[in-house]
């Protein structure tokens, strides 16, 4: 970014991202760029020149800000029409990752994926047809019902516009779309014209007994009409591409899981991530299985025929006791012995083997005689608990699944596949650390950070996503700093740089005078002041 030739920026770039990230620190519910200058005035000489710079004006600020918002982007010279390579040596999008990298501890190879508003600054001047929201018929997004009856609404001369893409520009900000919003806590849903923020957030690692803090790894702001699915694909290829790893498993809600295999399922199966979910409720329904005496039920190939049923497992809530969670989990571990497995996933192929549970050893059939051989009931170290190994009902000689397999497309299982079976416990604590995404949006919008409408200022997807990285690398300063010293300890594996130092006199000795913050002469040398003029005589 520094110019080689000409006269040297009066604020250099390390000096600006410090300005900047001291002001989005220290601002209560802004980040606008006058906060920059006010941060700027306040500091004293000393600290100025520990900033690296001397002097810096408001054009000083704006002009470094547009500067470095469109610096991954190439340029083209007016004058010839030359088409000039970009500024940075890398994306904007890497940039913002390399911003909020947290280097006392690498990220967690679990993952949180969730999605928050962010709403343009800029006023709307126009609706989509019956206002609803500017979404392509191939997107599989639900648009809540209580949007369906909208009313017509007038819109202003010139708008909406429409973009190269053929969606519709609302405001003077070119890069906001519509975006639906869904309702919750009993409050409707509604439509809202801006971006939308993909956070990758650390998650528990599996086995472990303690979470992780809910440090925000990744940031990937995309226009509101950008699929959800694609964008959070673009966010963990960016944390692969930037910070040189990606996580193995991804937590992630229903507005990730519940896209179309390929705009989600399938992108993440081929990058070798494995994501846990809350089943769709068609997921969860009944459907005959590609083997004859088999079913889909819950995300799971199962045997049964007239002499093996199964009892439905009641649906999950959120606000359910452990009661229940203990009572769904031994349901499903009662049928899961009869469930058929996932073998040899073949990516060149694309196909993957369904293998019978006789197979496996997880049931005793007489029409699979090596199954037989095993006992009927076997230790199992999950919980302390003996799982026993059921012996099926079928009659030898008789047609039955649990001795078969089957190659099937990925893409007919890949949508509802997980490492973990849903409903057990395995699997509730897996997809129990992804609410630490929702205390990351939490911090982001209220403990750490309180941003809403309005607290940025700036249009521009590069603009807005910019500020947006200073203001999440300062949220995560704030955890950080906010940690207990034996968590923080725990976490990283070093000493608190945040305890008082036993060797500075500033913390024992009461009578320690600080030294001066204010760069200046001498105080000694204040005391010989020039002479005094001498009065003349007449």
């Amino acid at each position: 970014m520094a110019a080689k030739t000409g006269r040297k920026r009066v604020v250099s770039w390390a000096a600006f991202i410090r300005l900047c990230t001291l002001a989005a620190f220290h601002s209560e519910a802004t980040f606008h760029l006058v906060d920059v200058m006010h941060v700027a005035d306040g500091l004293t000489p000393a600290q100025r020149r520990e900033v690296g710079f001397s002097r810096c004006d408001y054009h000083h600020v704006e002009y470094a800000f547009k500067t470095l918002a469109n610096a991954g982007d190439e340029r083209i010279c007016l004058a010839t029409g030359e088409v000039k390579d970009p500024r940075l040596q890398m994306s904007l999008d890497d940039f913002i990752i390399r911003l909020v990298e947290t280097p006392e501890k690498s990220p967690t190879t679990r993952q949180a994926i969730d999605g928050t508003l962010i709403e343009t600054h800029a006023r709307r001047r126009s609706w989509a047809k019956h206002a609803k929201a500017d979404f392509d018929s191939r997107d599989d997004y639900l648009v809540p019902s209580d949007l369906e009856a909208a009313p017509k609404v007038g819109s202003e001369a010139g708008f909406p516009r429409v973009a190269e893409d053929g969606s519709l520009i609302h405001s003077i900000d070119v890069d906001a779309r519509d975006q639906v919003q869904t309702g919750k806590n009993l409050s409707p849903g509604n439509i809202r014209l801006g971006y939308e923020a993909h956070f990758l957030v650390d998650s528990r690692e599996h086995g472990a007994a303690e979470h992780a803090p809910p440090i925000i790894r990744v940031l990937h702001l995309a226009p509101g009409s950008t699929h959800r699915g694609l964008a959070g694909v673009e966010a963990l290829d960016g944390m692969r591409r930037v910070l040189g790893q990606a996580p193995s498993e991804v937590m992630a809600d229903r507005g990730y899981s519940y896209a179309k295999t390929e705009n989600w399922a399938a992108p993440l199966f081929e990058r070798g991530i494995r994501q846990v979910f809350d089943l769709h409720p068609n997921a969860r329904g009944v459907n005959p299985g590609p083997i004859k005496g088999t079913q889909w039920r819950d995300g799971l190939l199962f045997v049964h025929d007239k002499v093996t049923k199964h009892e439905a497992v009641a649906a999950r809530s959120p606000l359910e006791s452990p009661e229940v969670k203990e009572k769904r989990a031994e349901a499903v571990a009662k049928r899961h012995a009869f469930s058929f497995g996932f073998e040899d996933w073949n990516l060149a192929k694309g196909t993957v083997r369904l293998v019978g549970p006789a197979v496996r050893g997880q049931v005793r059939c007489v029409n699979h005689p090596a199954s037989m051989r095993l006992k009927a009931v076997k230790q199992h170290s999950r919980g302390g608990r003996r799982v026993t190994r059921p012996t099926t009902a079928h009659v030898l000689g008789e047609e039955c699944p649990c001795g078969k397999t089957k190659v099937v497309p990925i893409s007919d299982v890949i949508r509802f596949y997980q490492p973990y079976v849903w409903g057990s416990p395995e699997w509730e604590h897996a997809y129990g650390a992804r609410n630490l995404s929702e205390t990351a949006n939490s911090n982001f919008k209220d403990h750490h950070g309180r941003f809403a409408k309005g607290l940025i200022k700036v249009l521009g997807r590069n603009k807005i996503a910019l500020a947006l990285a200073f203001f999440v690398d300062a949220v995560n300063t704030r955890l950080i700093i906010n940690m207990p010293t034996d968590f923080f300890e725990r976490w990283t594996g070093l000493r608190d740089p945040y305890l008082p130092d036993p060797d500075d006199p500033a913390w024992t000795d009461p009578d320690h005078q600080t030294p001066a913050t204010r760069a200046g002469p001498d105080p000694a040398s204040l005391a010989t002041s020039p002479a005094t003029p001498e009065p003349i005589t007449t």
